[in-house]
């Protein structure tokens, strides 16, 4: 990545918080998606920062696994 650069790192939210989440997030570890990790939408952020990115841009849509779009740059 450039230095002047922008990350977008698109992220699902809280996939195990709900029965119907974790009924699809079943499904798609049968078909080999892994889900380490939980975000919601005050923690991805603050983990994208503390691992040295500005977050610039932040928007969730909302679908079956709610999705969390940023765009970064990097802090120098």
């Amino acid at each position: 990545m450039k230095s002047d650069g922008v990350l977008i790192a698109p992220n699902f939210l809280g996939h195990r918080a709900g029965t119907k989440e974790r009924f699809l997030a079943k499904i798609l570890s049968l078909a080999g998606v892994v889900f380490e990790l939980t975000w919601d939408e005050t923690t991805y952020p603050k983990f994208l920062e503390q691992n040295g990115w500005n977050v610039k841009t932040k928007e969730v849509f909302k679908a079956s696994f709610p999705l969390m779009y940023t765009e970064c740059k990097k802090r120098l």
